[in-house]
C-alpha cells in the first residue's frame, strides 16, 4: 500500500486514508480519465483529511471525502449552498443552478455577479456592476441601481447588507451600503471617514451585529450606526470576511506588497491578528469556531489553534469564494468550480 507520509507529515494506516487507486477511481468516475490527475483533486484530498497537529511530522490523515470533482472548468465567481442538491453558481454568462447531477444555466446575465447570500433555498440574492438580483425559488428577479456591489450577506430574511463603492477619480472612492428590511432596500449614510472607502465584503449575526471589510474599511454597525473597527493597518485592503457569533469572526487582510497577508480574528472583545505564509490572501469561510478556510496562492485550514498551509500542490490560480452546507464544500475561482462531499 502507498505511503502518505509526504503528505500529512507521517505515513498513515489503511483506515486514516484512501489508498491512490481510489484516488484514481474518484477520477475516472468523473469522466476526467482521459486527463492527467489534477495537483487540485490531491491539494482538496489532503485538505479534507482534516490533519491533527503540527508540521513537524505529528499530523496524520483521520477522514477522508466520498467525492471530489470539478462541477465545471469555466471561470467562477461566486457560490452559495443551500443543499447538497441545491447551490448556484455566478459565472460571466449568468447565474447557474446545482440539481444535485450537473451545473445548468438559469438566468442569463451580460452583467456579472460578484457575490450570493441566501436566508434559504427560496430567499437568495445577489450582487453585481449596478444590479441586485432575488431569488424567490421560482424566478430570479432583478433590480437595477446605480452602484456597483461586491458584497451581500444578511441575518434572515428581513435583514440583509449589500455594500460596495463606485471610484469618480482614480485613487477615491465612495462607500455605498444598502440594507433590506423585507421590503426596500435603503441608502445607509456614512460618516465622512467611512464614505472614503471600498467594502466589498458584509457579514453579520443579528441585526444589531454586522461587519463590512474592503479596501481600507473594517467597520462595525450596532444596530444604530456603522464605526470603524479600532483595527491598524487601514490601509490595507481586507477581502475575505465570515463568522460563525458575535464572538467570532475571521477578515484577512492584504497589501500591495506580495507576501504580507494577515487573517484577523474578533473575539467579541478585541482583534488579534494571525500570519500566513503566502503572496496573497483573498477568502475566509468556516462552519465553526475549529473549522475555517482560507484561500489565496494556497490553501489554508484553521483548527481551533493554527492555520495550516497546503503547500505540497498549490493552487494555479486564487479562489474568488468558499462555501458549504453540511457535508458539502464548494470552492470557486478561475479554474472553475470544485465540489467536494465528506
Amino acid at each position: 500500500m502507498p505511503s502518505f507520509a509526504g503528505v500529512c507529515g507521517s505515513a498513515a494506516t489503511p483506515a486514516d486514508i484512501v489508498e491512490t487507486s481510489s484516488l484514481l477511481g474518484l477520477w475516472e468516475m468523473h469522466n476526467f480519465a482521459s486527463m492527467r490527475p489534477s495537483p487540485h483533486i490531491l491539494v482538496f484530498l489532503w485538505l479534507f483529511c482534516a490533519c491533527k497537529g503540527s508540521v513537524d511530522g505529528s499530523r496524520r490523515i483521520t477522514r477522508s471525502p466520498q467525492s471530489v470533482a470539478w462541477v465545471s472548468q469555466q471561470e467562477s465567481f461566486a457560490v452559495w449552498e443551500s443543499g447538497q442538491d441545491d447551490a448556484w453558481v455566478s459565472q460571466r454568462e449568468g447565474l447557474l443552478h446545482w440539481d444535485g447531477s450537473s451545473l445548468q444555466l438559469v438566468f442569463p446575465s451580460k452583467r456579472l455577479y460578484a457575490s450570493l447570500w441566501g436566508a434559504s433555498a427560496t430567499d437568495i440574492w445577489a450582487t453585481g456592476y449596478q444590479r441586485l438580483a432575488h431569488w424567490d425559488g421560482q424566478s430570479w428577479y432583478p433590480i437595477e441601481g446605480d452602484w456597483p456591489l461586491y458584497g451581500v450577506g444578511g441575518s434572515g430574511p428581513s435583514d440583509v447588507w449589500a455594500v460596495g463603492c463606485e471610484s469618480p477619480q482614480p485613487g477615491r472612492d465612495l462607500a455605498a451600503v444598502f440594507h433590506w428590511n423585507g421590503t426596500k432596500w435603503s441608502q445607509v449614510v456614512l460618516d465622512d471617514d467611512l464614505l472614503q472607502s471600498c467594502p466589498r465584503r458584509v457579514w453579520g449575526s443579528g441585526p444589531d451585529d454586522f461587519w463590512m471589510a474592503g479596501v481600507g474599511i473594517v467597520a462595525h454597525w450596532d444596530g444604530k450606526a456603522w464605526s470603524r473597527a479600532s483595527l491598524p493597518l487601514q490601509d490595507a485592503l481586507f477581502t475575505g470576511l465570515w463568522g460563525t457569533s458575535a464572538t467570532d469572526v475571521w477578515t484577512i487582510s492584504d497589501h500591495e506588497r506580495e507576501g504580507d497577508v494577515h487573517p484577523w480574528h474578533w473575539d467579541g472583545k478585541s482583534w488579534t491578528r494571525f500570519d500566513l505564509d503566502t503572496r496573497r490572501g483573498f477568502e475566509m469561510w468556516g462552519r465553526s469556531p475549529n473549522d475555517y478556510f482560507s484561500g489565496g496562492d494556497y490553501l489554508f485550514h484553521w483548527n481551533g489553534n493554527a492555520w495550516l498551509p497546503i503547500r505540497e500542490l498549490p493552487f494555479q490560480s486564487p479562489i474568488n469564494a468558499i462555501h458549504g452546507g453540511g457535508s458539502d464544500i464548494w470552492v470557486v475561482g478561475f479554474e472553475g468550480a470544485l465540489r467536494l462531499v465528506e
